[in-house]
Formats: C-alpha cells, structure tokens, sequence
C-alpha cells in the first residue's frame, strides 16, 4: 500500500528528453548524494527534472515510480563508480519499478511550480520553509501531502505515459 507521494529530484543537464534515471543491468535507479532513508516501499515517486529549457530553471514532474525502498546494499561499488562517473558524488541509490514517464520533452511536461500554488504551505507537509516555492531547494527528494500526491497522480493519469 502506497503511503505518500515522494518529489525525487533529477537534474536534466540542459537536455529535452526524459531517458536521465539510470539504468544498470536492466534496472532503473534513482541516486542521491546522502543516504535515503526515508525512500521506503510505501512511497510514490514522481520524478522530478530541473529543466533549463530557454535557460530558465524550472522544475517539471515528468512521471512517477514505485521503489523497493532503500536498503544498506544500495551504496554503489567502485566498479560501478568507474562505469558511471556520476555516482562517485551521488552513490546512494533506490531501483526503480513499475517507471512511467510522460510522452514528451521535459520542457513540457507538468511544471512543478503549478502544483506548487495550488497547494501553497499544504504540499509540504515537513517543512518550515516561509516560500513554499523554496520548500524544495537544495533537496534530492521530498515528502508532500497525500492530497497533493493524489492531485499529482490525477494529472500524470491524464497524460500519455511510456513504462519503462
């Protein structure tokens, strides 16, 4: 049974497509710099891109993804690290299932920031931050509220999505 919804954050480099979760023998990841914890099998992830399209950071949700949650394996090893240069900062990771991702470039996907005011304080439900636009700096996942999660999921469902 899904808990709550998840914010997992992912950064597009500048691209327009939607192929950035990492994939390794065939199974998708998520990564982070700290260790995830709180990424339990109970958690929905909607999946996050900063996109930089016409250089303008905005955040864009560009689908959504259960986890098995995060275990004290999922560290990646050197072998790892020397095929994906990536992951020597961002070594934590949680695989990825049932990954659905939206049928079009990030640039027009579901602008976070939308959802955002909709929602205002409410969306973050573990926060003390004063701009609810800022809730999120600086984070590689976070937890919204079930309302948002379900409003979250109402939108994705009214999208063409591709599983991955």
């Amino acid at each position: 049974m899904i808990e709550t919804g998840v914010l997992k954050f992912e950064y597009s480099h500048g691209r327009s497509d939607t192929d950035d979760l990492l994939n390794i023998n065939n199974k998708f990841m998520t990564c982070s710099p700290k260790c995830p914890r709180m990424l339990s099998s109970e958690k929905l992830l909607f999946l996050v891109i900063i996109d930089e399209y016409n250089k303008k950071s905005s955040p864009k949700i560009i689908g959504r993804a259960n986890t098995y949650g995060f275990v004290d394996t999922n560290i990646a090893t050197q072998n790892m690290i020397n095929k994906y240069s990536g992951l020597s900062h961002y070594k934590y990771y949680v695989e990825l299932y049932n990954v659905e991702v939206i049928d079009k470039v990030i640039k027009d996907c579901i602008p976070l920031y939308d959802i955002i005011a909709q929602f205002q304080h409410s969306m973050f439900p573990h926060t003390t931050a004063k701009n609810p636009y800022r809730a999120y700096a600086q984070q590689s996942y976070r937890l919204i509220s079930n309302s948002a999660r379900d409003y979250i999921n109402q939108l994705l469902n009214a999208e063409k999505l591709i599983k991955l």
